[in-house]
């Protein structure tokens, strides 16, 4: 999204499956149901996925190197499919 970096968790909202990066698409393509994700802000853009990929926490360090919170427990789960830019936690 502009002014910011965000780091999706790749898995489907509609069942669960991992959803790649297709480059000849040029947006993340769930290959179990045809669920489509936008490259920027992870809403969906087509398919049945009800809500968009869910959001980890990402922090930069002392020294500026940005730290990715995977943990599935702690993700940014959203609930409608708008991007919010409240949601960015690493800005230009």
């Amino acid at each position: 999204p502009p002014g910011g970096i965000v780091a999706a968790y790749r898995k489907c909202t509609h069942l669960g499956c991992s959803v790649p990066w297709n480059a000849a698409e040029d947006q993340f393509h769930c290959p179990c149901h045809g669920s489509l994700y936008d490259k920027h802000t992870a809403v969906v853009k087509g398919g049945p996925a009800p809500k968009p990929l869910q959001l980890f926490h990402i922090v930069a360090d002392a020294s500026g190197a940005l730290i990715v919170d995977t943990n599935p427990l702690n993700v940014i789960d959203r609930q409608a499919n708008v991007w919010n830019p409240k949601d960015l936690e690493i800005t230009e």
